[in-house]
């Protein structure tokens, strides 16, 4: 059904301070914007028309916090969501590995495990990564998205040693003798994750669709 909105600030958002005096809508899709003239010509006859009562109007793309780009790469990582210890998980990166015939070259990644359901409320850090694969460098990403571990050799490929320090609004778990441990919050977890996005490989258009 038409909807012609009248009445209003209508904001184009072609240019700016660029309004219309009137839009006409049908089926969730612009049809018309300019004059009240010009609409109401381009208008059908049963078209409803909608009083702004002074208000603004204008286009928009509404996104509930999608991180639609974060998401078209999430799943392309194996899903650790069900994973309640760390066997299972260094199972499924293997399984992971072998049906992407990943190599020295590649990425093993992983997204969605939560440590609040793993021993100890524990993250899987460098010591069970390093079980996957010592050669391959491999991450995996928190539900949350705001942090994550890796192994030795993620670690390796970001450069990330006991002497380098916290980032601004990061941090990087250690052990003892101050190595890093393999954990990463925030802007810690972002510095690797640019590290090794270039070895990430996936065909951005069955992404997409996936995400969507």
């Amino acid at each position: 059904m038409q909807k012609l909105y009248v009445n209003g600030t209508i904001l184009t958002m072609e240019a700016e301070n660029d309004t219309a005096e009137a839009v006409l809508t049908e089926d969730g899709y612009i049809r018309c914007a300019g004059s009240r003239e010009e609409v109401l010509r381009a208008a059908a006859p049963d078209a409803q028309e909608i009083d702004l009562q002074g208000r603004t109007m204008m286009p928009a793309f509404i996104d509930g916090h999608s991180h639609i780009t974060m998401a078209m790469q999430m799943y392309q990582a194996a899903d650790l969501t069900e994973c309640e210890d760390f066997d299972e998980m260094i199972r499924l990166l293997r399984a992971y590995k072998e049906e992407n015939g990943i190599t020295s070259e590649g990425l093993i990644s992983g997204f969605g495990y939560d440590h609040n359901f793993l021993p100890g409320g524990s993250h899987p850090v460098k010591k069970y990564l390093n079980q996957v694969s010592a050669e391959i460098p491999v991450y995996v990403s928190h539900v949350s998205g705001h942090m994550g571990c890796a192994n030795d050799a993620a670690l390796k490929l970001a450069g990330i040693t006991r002497d380098t320090p916290d980032p601004e609004g990061g941090r990087i778990g250690r052990l003892e003798n101050g190595e890093p441990d393999g954990y990463l919050e925030e802007n810690a977890a972002i510095l690797l994750q640019r590290a090794i996005g270039a070895r990430a490989s996936f065909d951005p258009v069955k992404a997409l669709e996936k995400a969507q």
